[in-house]
């Protein structure tokens, strides 16, 4: 297996079954110790990983650990606001 992978969450994997795919990630993940670089706008995708960041015209405007996808969308809207 390789020690990386990036992948982009897309409508086609929303529209399919989210949470069992991307708990299927995590589990894979964390079971051969690769990481996981997710490109996603989705807020509850990300809620899945174990660190967000959050980038704003190319930028990185902040890190965390795993959040709720409640938070990750109220911290994308203040960026917006801001813009």
């Amino acid at each position: 297996m390789p020690p990386m992978l990036i992948i982009a969450v897309s409508q086609a994997v929303k529209a399919a079954s989210p949470a069992r795919y991307l708990a299927l990630l995590a589990s894979s993940a964390e079971d051969s110790g690769q990481t996981i670089a997710m490109v996603t706008h989705d807020p509850v995708a990300a809620s899945f990983a174990s660190q967000v960041v959050f980038l704003s015209d190319g930028r990185i405007v902040s890190e965390s650990g795993r959040l709720s996808s409640e938070e990750i969308s109220r911290r994308a809207q203040s960026w917006e606001s801001a813009a």
